[in-house]
Parts: structure tokens; sequence; C-alpha cells
């Protein structure tokens, strides 16, 4: 099965999206996510939306699917040598006697962080994604900045939810030491390696 490694993963990054043109349905950015404890990469593609909240020209919220991130071929080799796991929608409480978030197999959501601007060490984004097959709910913590090319690009952290990270929507984000470069985490070194991670 083909399967990509690093001694140095990003594990969260994300692109603009250049063939998003005005008004159509296409993502408006797509990148990699790289599981915990995993040599597989999952494809995801993100989408915005304005919820009034915004600080800057930042969306409010980012939803988004992941992909397998495997061939046709691999996946074929995956379930005939395993049993696929339940999918499983997650449910989150919310505070306040509110609706529970539900976030479905292969959802990603992202939110705009509130905190941040008290504590710009913080992750501009925050959120969960569902990797399905019965795979623990992943948080993420992204960081917005430009590629090379002065175009939008997000990195950052993937690790398995745990319920104590966070108390509720926008509640505790972990102090952390903001990006060296534009993103957070490794970013590509060169030129070429960017062209390689937006083509993966």
């Amino acid at each position: 099965m083909t399967t990509k490694t690093s001694d140095n993963p990003l594990r969260f990054r994300a692109f603009l999206n250049k063939a998003k043109e005005p008004g159509d349905k296409r993502p408006l950015l797509t990148g990699k996510l790289l599981p915990p404890g995993s040599t597989t990469e999952r494809t995801v593609s993100l989408w915005p939306h304005y919820t009034g909240k915004e600080t800057g020209s930042l969306p409010g919220v980012l939803t988004g699917r992941l992909g397998t991130g495997l061939s046709a071929e691999d996946q074929m080799a995956l379930y005939a040598n395993s049993a696929p796991q339940q999918d499983y929608t997650v449910e989150m409480a919310m505070k306040d006697n509110r609706e529970p978030m539900k976030i479905k197999p292969n959802d990603v959501v992202l939110f705009l962080n509130p905190n941040r601007d008290k504590n710009p060490k913080q992750p501009n984004y925050f959120g969960y994604a569902n990797p399905g097959n019965g795979e623990p709910l992943l948080s993420i913590g992204s960081w917005m900045g430009t590629d090379k090319q002065n175009d939008l690009m997000m990195t950052g952290d993937v690790q398995k939810w745990e319920p104590r990270m966070e108390k509720d929507m926008g509640g505790q984000m972990p102090d952390v030491d903001p990006p060296a470069r534009h993103g957070h985490a490794r970013a590509p070194d060169s030129d070429q390696e960017e062209e390689e991670e937006r083509t993966m």
C-alpha cells in the first residue's frame, strides 16, 4: 500500500485554490492533513462561510471534506485486507443547552479564534475533523499566512481530540510560539518544495 512518510511532517497545510473563480462552487483552499499516528495523508478541501463575527477579511468559519488520501487501487487493497469500521457522527455538547454540534464522517470545521486579539500566539483558526472509519475525532489549530507567491496559506497542528482540550467553542486554546515564517510548523524550504506541496 502506498503511504507518505516524513521525518518532519506538516500535519495540516492548505493553499489557495487558484482554479477557483468568483461565484463557482470550488473550494477556497485545498491541501493535506496527516492524522497523528498515521503515515497516510488525507486530502482536504475548505469552503468559507461569513458569519458576521469576522475580524478583517478572514471568514468566520471554514467547512470542508477529507478525502481518503489513497488511490483507488490502495482503497481496494485496504478493504480487502481489513474490515472497515463503522462510521459515526460525532456530537459535541454546547453550553447554554444549545443543540449539539454534529460532525459527520470526513467533515472538517474550523472556527475563527476570537481570543487571538488578546493573545497573538494562539492560532487564527481552531476546529475539528472527523476522519471516519471508527477513528477518533481530531483537533486542529491552524495559522493563516502567505506562501512565497503571497497567496493565502494555512498550516498547523493536528491532535487526537480530548474533551478537556476546549471547554467550549473558542475556549481554552494553548499558548504556543507564533510561526517563524508565514505558516506554522515547518514551511516549505524552497519554491520547488512549495510547488510539490501544492500538487501532492
